[in-house]
């Protein structure tokens, strides 16, 4: 007997706990105050409508919630904001011209309740037009330059390197062969007005201007490696080694002075459109392959017989 009154006296208390539980509980309002302060704002607009259902803190109930749909909204602006960031981010990390052209399209789609998208567009193509300048990618850069300032871009011209070349054929005997590339070549005043406008964007830019001098000077195009190299060495910002360099170059070609050739050197550049024939443009290009792996395989061998003892 005693045990049986033990088990009804823990039920009994049991039951009378929950039920003091049950009516010592917070109520809605209170609920939904806690939530509010702990910034979980969804939820504790829940609770506040329910007690506002109640009647239970009608007034302060209606004024947290506005404030709670307020903290809402303003999240959902950063939130939208930094998507809108990430989509630069996107576009500054795209290897191929056609992905970016893929997620500025979705930049431009993209809304937000306070979003202004032009500022975050004009920082992506800035931000592209940079890299292709980076890697040297002149037509991809100037059209992209063009796309995002309106001017009217052109095609590239093709500017031919020709070179005679001494190869071994099958039987192991040298022969002259000629090889060629080809050169896209951009339209250089729109040129000169993009990398200026990279360096005034960002000073560090100004390597790439440097670059795409020094691509000039290579390439034999004189006039307008002068023009390049004088107009860096007059940006402001430019660091002192790029612009001294700039200047050098500038005061080198001022003299009539040209890239020296160096014994062996046996190439020549012209435009496509100078090629007689493209019969035979199209035989020597097909050949460039099969030359320089005939080269690469002399060079083996040579590097193998070095190595016999």
């Amino acid at each position: 007997m005693r045990v049986g009154a033990t088990v009804w006296g823990a039920a009994l208390l049991g039951a009378l706990l929950l039920v003091l539980a049950v009516g010592c509980g917070k109520s809605s309002f209170e609920e939904g105050k806690l939530l509010f302060d702990k910034g979980m704002y969804p939820e504790a607009v829940a609770k506040l409508e329910a007690a506002k259902a109640k009647n239970d803190n009608f007034i302060q109930a209606e004024e947290l919630i506005r404030q709670a749909k307020e903290k809402m909204e303003e999240q959902a602006d950063k939130d939208c904001l930094a998507r809108a960031d990430n989509f630069v981010e996107m576009l500054s990390q795209a290897k191929t011209v056609e992905t970016w052209d893929n997620v500025m399209q979705e930049l431009k789609a993209f809304q937000c309740r306070k979003l202004n998208a032009k500022p975050y567009i004009d920082k992506a193509y800035y931000r592209y037009i940079a890299y292709l300048a980076e890697w040297d990618a002149y037509p991809q850069a100037v059209d992209k330059f063009c796309e995002f300032t309106g001017c009217e871009d052109k095609p590239p011209r093709i500017l031919v390197r020709e070179e005679e070349i001494t190869i071994l054929d099958e039987n192991g005997k040298e022969k002259e062969e000629t090889i060629q590339q080809e050169i896209p070549i951009v339209e250089h005043s729109i040129a000169m007005e993009m990398f200026p406008w990279l360096v005034k964007k960002d000073p560090k830019n100004a390597r790439w201007f440097d670059r795409y001098a020094k691509f000039l000077y290579d390439t034999e195009r004189y006039k307008e490696a002068l023009e390049a190299y004088g107009a860096l060495a007059q940006l402001e910002g430019v660091g002192y080694e790029v612009k001294s360099r700039a200047q050098l170059t500038v005061d080198h070609l001022s003299k009539g002075q040209r890239k020296p050739r160096l014994p062996g050197d046996n190439y020549r550049f012209f435009w496509i459109e100078e090629v007689k024939t493209k019969s035979k443009l199209k035989a020597l290009r097909r050949e460039l392959e099969k030359a320089q792996q005939q080269r690469q395989q002399a060079e083996t061998q040579a590097q193998g017989l070095n190595k016999t003892p």
